[in-house]
């Protein structure tokens, strides 16, 4: 199961849609979702007169999405929903913050021994260690490189007035602003490149069409006013763990985690031990998810004909729309599993025999619209093993 990277290097300011509040604002996500990318391609094919081999072209190809980060080589993830940090000073370590870390493994622990008859002296919650002061979810996105670092891109705001077809003047009461993201960043006073790094799946010599696209055309709107003129190419990423490693790495957390919670309790009728196997699944973009046709925020596992629930999963909406230009309409609107939504599941299988389904389910995503790039996931992803402040 092959795949390829791509990294792309604003030249400009990149408007890359969004929910439009007002009619007179035009806001920007700050990445770029999979259908921008296959939309850029189309256009390409389109303008060069090639439009018949678009469907064949673009047949079986996820478009993932594409994440700020400041490393041309280095992709980036949403934070996970369980992920805490010092409501006083927020952020990493590196970024000055006192520190973040994950609640995701503790949780599992607390939960499980609670389900056993395990009765704690206190409620399940933190402070901080810098501190003392409140914990609070934190949001973004973040690089691993020598340290955690979170991405933060920087916006752009321009207004411009209407222009009257028939007069080629401003046109009355016709005022509006685009905002749109930076092609560069300040850190500590000095300006640094973005880019915007994700995967095609699979490996496939559309990615030469793709960064001809890119580089051509540029990305998102307003290309024609100056705005999405990117610098793309391939890129080689060293990514995650072997998925075997990661989960034997995650159970042996908590394992660990379970073992500190059990000196607490100091009861000798509870497992010493977790008797499964657990592993989480996050979502890197968003999921658009059903049960039996019903909209929901639960991802379930397909096996065999049954399915796996998951014992806990931190989740929350996100609206998801867009704009087809094909049909020159709106795309049907929706709501979906927000990234950084992680699901937890145990089973009492062989791992082995269940590390096949794992692996599809990464490589193939979940949900609907996965072309487009939904429902892309990681399974035990390490940064759940960071249960001390970073």
């Amino acid at each position: 199961m092959s795949l390829s990277y791509i990294s792309l290097k604003p030249e400009t300011p990149l408007r890359l849609g969004g929910v439009k509040y007002k009619s007179q604002y035009l806001a920007t996500e700050e990445f770029i979702s999979g259908a921008i990318v296959r939309g850029t391609l189309a256009e390409y094919m389109i303008l060069n007169g090639r439009k018949s081999e678009i469907k064949n072209l673009v047949k079986n190809i996820r478009f993932g999405f594409l994440y700020p980060s400041y490393h041309p080589d280095i992709l980036s993830y949403p934070i996970p929903l369980t992920a805490l940090t010092c409501k006083s000073d927020f952020g990493f370590k590196s970024n000055k913050g006192h520190g973040v870390f994950d609640q995701l493994i503790p949780l599992i622990a607390f939960k499980e021994l609670e389900k056993q008859g395990a009765k704690f002296p206190v409620a399940f919650t933190f402070k901080c260690k810098e501190c003392m002061g409140r914990m609070e979810n934190i949001n973004g996105y973040y690089i691993k490189d020598e340290n955690y670092k979170i991405i933060r891109t920087e916006r752009y705001t321009q207004t411009k007035t209407a222009i009257n077809r028939i007069r080629k003047s401003a046109e009355e009461k016709m005022i509006y602003s685009v905002t749109a993201i930076k092609p560069k960043v300040y850190i500590e006073n000095k300006p640094h490149d973005i880019f915007f790094n994700g995967k095609i799946y699979p490996e496939s010599e559309i990615v030469d069409e793709v960064l001809k696209a890119l580089n051509s055309i540029g990305i998102g709107s307003h290309t024609t006013r100056g705005y999405g003129k990117v610098s793309a190419r391939r890129i080689s990423v060293k990514e995650h763990e072997p998925l075997i490693k990661r989960i034997q790495s995650f159970n042996e957390k908590l394992s660990e985690v379970w073992s500190e919670l059990l000196s607490i309790v100091k009861s000798d009728s509870l497992p010493k031990e977790p008797d499964a196997t657990y592993f989480s699944v996050d979502l890197i973009s968003p999921a658009i998810l059903d049960d039996n046709g019903v909209p929901t925020l639960k991802l379930t596992i397909p096996v065999k004909g049954d399915k796996i629930e998951p014992i806990l999963f931190s989740t929350k909406p996100v609206y998801l729309s867009g704009w087809s230009t094909s049909w020159t309409l709106p795309k049907p609107s929706t709501y979906g599993a927000a990234p950084g939504s992680t699901y937890v599941f145990k089973i009492n299988k062989s791992l082995d025999d269940f590390t096949p389904v794992l692996e599809r389910l990464e490589f193939e995503g979940i949900g609907k619209r996965r072309d487009e790039g939904y429902g892309e996931v990681k399974i035990c992803s390490a940064f759940h093993m960071e249960v001390n402040q970073i």
